[in-house]
Formats: structure tokens, sequence, C-alpha cells
């Protein structure tokens, strides 16, 4: 066996699946094998695999090992005289293998190999190559100099500036997304640390190999697409520990003395610094908009009280002597909950549910307020005009955030983005048919293929004017059709046309349309999939909230509830439990339902309990179906009210 190519799998199996196709489509003169490491995926990937790809060899992993251990689980079942270490994210071109090999047996010294690499966009991804982390480089990198000086190989040496990338040059460090790597040199150096569960993996091991006396070969001759890139996710405070963690267990473990010191000391700096303005960046992001909201719903209804008090009274401190304060905050904050509750903080531009956030507040505060006594209820005029107040400010405040977030005025009709598919018309029909009813924003435009005589309007021309067509047609985005183009083509096309274009590739049979806008973005996927209603942020947090109060209320209600209950004393045990979130009330009937659902913890009822047997798994699973697609908080009303002999059953 000349190579063996080791895929470590999580929760990817569009992207995996491109990968797989992208290998079997390689010219190559030698035999390979593939093995995929699973790392406990829950999205499907491991049935997906064994029902389309059965040939290859898949190791399942029963929790997820982290990547250096899941691809030494591989390298150790592998035989072949090469290993490539290969994230599943990533496409090759047809001549990639073939090159790399050819390289690796024509140069002895060669201990690993990385190619160029470009992301969805295609954009080249400086992590192509790379230098060790010295203190310097460390504190370059952490300081920004190292972007502010790209080409500088002084300033960049984490990236190696000085390099060019289309240029073979001996480097430092490869980055784990393609590596390949010579057995011999392996039994020399020894297997990936396991100490490094997600980075710095690949750094330790290029370290090894070159004490070891072997050569880090940057080969650019071939290029693929890494769609994630290493910029995913990198301001996350998860992400920050993690990295940073993982350059200190390099320093623990290669250097020593002061350089060991002042590498360790940056990458702490390092860690306080990043990590600082993530968390205020997740901050902004998770809080920022309703903070703002809520500050000006205070100063709204504020400005409102003294203007009223002023033309309706005729007395500017008519409100001194009351609670209005106290009122206006309260009404502020009940119109922001609302909000939160009906999701128009996870949509900000969602108006339907902004309209159902205000509709919610404003008719809770008109429930309350009824029931206050007179001190606390200074004015029937703020609860009336503070919702048209209320939706005013939050349209104002939106407008201004789509015009900072799309460039644009919602109001503004918007221009639907263009697209075209570069394949043959059945297959552009079908791409078209598929995004027609999941992406509304997108207007198709026609199809492009060599050697068609197509009379229709949706012909746009040959590929070989395909940069023609795309600027005479002003299209946003371009398809690929993978199975009548080749690798390294789509890869020509998208590094000429540039950035400003979307890039989508499409299998022979797609299960999902694979893509990212750029190397800041996670890959982006069009699918067949349905949209569960459960899968959505608001809903889980409103399903979450109804089982707390359910939970209170079920627990005011125990001596009633106990007389009719089968299991009296599991009955309280569920009630702690689903209060402190360790169980939810409703939950799936299936066993598996989680591997095609979105994920939900151990209940109490689900939707079948009392039609179907635990043993009818797929009435069972259709059950599960419609209770995910259709969930809405009264559906677990509902089924509580039908079951409340069964609120004292063991979780399931």
């Amino acid at each position: 066996m000349k190579l063996s190519i080791i895929i470590v799998n999580y929760n990817v199996k569009y992207f995996l699946r491109q990968l797989i196709q992208s290998i079997h489509a390689s010219s190559v003169d030698f035999t390979y094998e593939i093995i995929v490491v699973d790392n406990a995926s829950t999205d499907g990937s491991v049935e997906f695999l064994r029902r389309a790809f059965s040939h290859l060899r898949l190791i399942v992993n029963e929790r997820n090992l982290g990547f250096s251990k899941a691809n030494n689980i591989g390298i150790s079942e592998s035989t072949g005289e090469y290993v490539l270490l290969l994230n599943p994210d990533t496409i090759l071109q047809e001549d990639t293998l073939q090159l790399s090999v050819t390289y690796m047996d024509s140069h002895p010294k060669a201990g690993a190999l990385g190619c160029r690499m470009i992301d969805g966009s295609g954009h080249y991804l400086p992590e192509s190559k790379r230098g060790f982390p010295s203190p310097r480089v460390a504190l370059f990198k952490n300081l920004g100099l190292s972007a502010l000086f790209p080409q500088s190989g002084y300033f960049n040496e984490y990236y190696l500036g000085n390099l060019n990338e289309f240029d073979v040059n001996e480097v430092d460090v490869l980055t784990g997304a393609f590596m390949l790597l010579r057995r011999e040199a392996l039994d020399k150096c020894g297997l990936l640390d396991e100490d490094f569960f997600m980075y710095g993996e690949d750094i330790d091991l290029s370290y090894r190999i070159k004490q070891a006396g072997y050569q880090i070969i940057y080969f650019p001759q071939t290029t693929i697409i890494h769609f994630k890139g290493e910029s995913t996710r990198k301001q996350t405070v998860t992400y920050v520990k993690r990295f940073y963690g993982a350059m200190q267990i390099f320093a623990n473990k290669h250097y020593d003395g002061q350089k060991a010191f002042w590498l360790r000391l940056i990458l702490q700096l390092g860690i306080v610094f990043r990590a600082g303005i993530a968390i205020l960046g997740q901050l902004i992001s998770r809080i920022g908009i309703p903070v703002l909201e809520w500050v000006c719903f205070v100063l709204v209804l504020n400005l409102f009280s003294s203007f009223w008090a002023n033309f309706y009274y005729d007395d500017p401190g008519y409100y001194q002597d009351s609670n209005i304060i106290l009122n206006i905050i309260s009404y502020a904050s009940i119109w922001m909950v609302a909000l939160l509750l009906c999701g128009a903080y996870d949509r900000i531009f969602k108006w339907r549910r902004i309209v159902n956030g205000i509709l919610l507040g404003w008719i809770s505060i008109a429930a309350v307020y009824g029931f206050l006594g007179p001190e606390f209820r200074p004015s029937r005029s703020l609860v009336f005009a503070g919702g048209f107040l209320v939706a005013a400010t939050v349209l104002i405040v939106r407008i201004i955030l789509y015009r900072l977030y799309q460039g644009t005025w919602p109001l503004k009709q918007q221009e639907m983005r263009k697209y075209a598919v570069v394949g043959p018309e059945l297959q552009a029909m079908k791409i078209e048919k598929m995004l027609r009813g999941s992406q509304p924003k997108l207007r198709f435009t026609g199809y492009i293929h060599s050697g068609s005589n197509s009379s229709e309007n949706t012909y746009l021309g040959s590929i070989e004017h395909l940069d023609q067509i795309v600027r005479f047609h002003r299209l946003n985005e371009i398809i690929f059709c993978a199975d009548s183009l080749a690798s390294s083509e789509i890869m020509h096309w998208m590094t000429r046309l540039g950035p400003k274009l979307h890039y989508k590739i499409a299998p022979a049979q797609p299960m999902g349309i694979i893509g990212s806008s750029s190397k800041n973005s996670a890959g982006e996927l069009y699918t067949f999939e349905i949209q569960y209603k459960l899968g959505e942020k608001f809903i889980q947090r409103n399903k979450r909230l109804f089982d707390i109060i359910s939970a209170c209320l079920i627990f005011v209600l125990s001596p009633v509830l106990l007389l009719i209950i089968k299991d009296k004393w599991n009955f309280f045990n569920n009630i702690r439990q689903v209060f402190f979130g360790n169980k939810t009330w409703v939950t799936y009937g299936s066993k598996n339902a989680d591997r095609f659902f979105p994920r939900l913890k151990k209940g109490i009822l689900h939707p079948a309990l009392i039609v179907y047997r635990e043993d009818e798994v797929q009435a069972l699973l259709d059950s599960d179906y419609y209770y995910a697609r259709d969930y809405s908080v009264w559906k677990d009303l509902s089924l509580i009210i039908n079951n409340l002999e069964h609120l004292g059953r063991k979780a399931s």
C-alpha cells in the first residue's frame, strides 16, 4: 500500500462526502486506502458513510477523543508507505495526491509535505506555511504586527511572509488540514501528541520531524480548498483558551530557560488580551441590542411621561410623587423580555417576531396593570401610548442596524442575489428546483456549460467566457457541479474571479451544496433537509422556560395530583430534575431520534406515549418528526394535561 489517507470526522457529513468524491476523482498510479475516524458525530455521519461509501474503513469512537488521538487511531490501523492527514472540510485537485507522493518519492529527506490552500472564496490561506512559535514570533502575532506587515519575514515569521506562496520551500510547520507524512519519519519521531486536543498538534509534530533530521516541505504546485480555514470561530473564548493553551504545552515541552519563560509569559498575556476581546465581543453580540433597546425604551417612555404631564395635566411635576420611574423601568423590561421570548433578538430583522414581541409585552403589561394598587398605576396613558412608542423605537433602531449591517435601507426593495450554475442543464434545473424553496433570496439566472447548443434563455454561454458572463449578468454567486468539472478547474475560476463572488460546489446527487464566503466563516450549506422549529434558539429557550414554570405549577398542585399519579416517589424527583434542567417534561419517543432531529434532554413524556409501543420504531420516529418540525409550547402543555398520571414515570 502506497498511501493511507486518514480523515477525522465530527458532524460534517456533507463536506466529508465532497472530499471523498474528490479523492476518488484523483488521477494516481498507486494504491491507496481511506480510513475515516468518526469522533462520536451526532449528525448521522456514521449511517451515511456506511450507506454511501461502504468500501472505506470506518472507525467509530464512542466519544470525541480529540484530533490527535483520533488520528493516532487511524494511523495505527493504516498500512501505507505514506500517511496523509486530511481535514474533512477540504477538496483536492485531481493531481494533488499524485504530485505530492511523486515529490516525496524523489526527495527522501522530506519527512512531511503540505500544499497550497485556498478558502471557499478563492483567497490564499497563509496557514499553508508557518514558522515555529518563538517569543518574538508570538509577541508580533499578539500585537497584530504580523497582519500589519504580511510580507515581512521578520514581523510575520509566523506565516513566513517573506516566502512566495507559489514557490516550493522548506518551512518549519505545516497545518493538519493537509499533512503528508513519511511513515519512516513517523516511526522515528512518534505519533501525534495526545496532550494537544485540537490545536498545536501539527506544530509539535512538525518540530519533532525536523528534530529527527527530516525536511518539512511547502509544495504549492497543487492546491486544495479548505472551507473553514484557521480563522473559524477564532473570536470565541474556547478557541483562545485551546489555541494559546496548546502553544503553552508546546513551549513547556520543547523550550527551556529564558526562551521558555518569555514565550510562556507572552502566551499568558495573549490569553488574557485575546480572551478579553472575545468575551467583550460575545457580550456585545448577545446582549448589546437588548440593552441598547431597553435604554431607548426607558428614555422614550420617560420623555413621554414628561410631555404628558405638561400637555394633558398642565403640571410638569404631576408624576413626581408617583412610582412613574419604577413603572417605566418595569414596562421597558417586560417589552424587552417579550421580544426575547418571541425570538426578536435571535433574528433581529424578522419583523413578524418584533410585532409579536411588542403585542405580547403590551398584553402582559395591560393584564398586570389591573391588579396593581393605585400608587403603582400613575398613568394608563403610558401603557396605551407605550406600545406605539416602543414599536417606533424598535423600528428606528432596527432600521439603523440594518443599514449598518446590510449597507442599504430595509424599506427599499432588495435585489435578489443572482446565481448561475456551471454544469449541464439537467443538473442546473435540479439545483434551481432545490433552491427555489429553501433559498428565496436567490434568483436563478441560468446555466453555463461547454458544448451546449441549447436555445433556451437559461443557457448563458460556455465556461470559457465565465468571467464575461459574470460581469454581463452581474452575478453574485456561482454554483459549480463537481461531477462535470475538474476540481482544478473550479479552483482556477474561484481564484480568477476573486472574492467578490460567493462560490458553492454541488455533488452529482446533492444532499447539500457546500461553500464558504470567506476564511473567517465556517462552511455554508444549502440542503434539502427539513427546517425543524425545535432547532431554533428562541424555541429551545421558550421550551426551557415552560419547563421551569410548569415544574413550579405542578409542585404547587402536587397534593391534588398525587391522587392520580402512578409513581408518586419518582414524581417529585422528576419535578426537581426538570426544574434544574437535567430533564425536560416532553422529549422524543424513539431511541435514535437525536441522530435525525434537534437534540433534547431525557424526558418524562413523549408525543406517542399512549399511542404506540416502544418497539414500534417507525411510528415513534414519525411522531418525533412532527413534534420537532411543528413544535410549540402548547404541544407540551397538551401532552402534560393528557398524561398527568404518567408524570412520575422514569425518564426515557
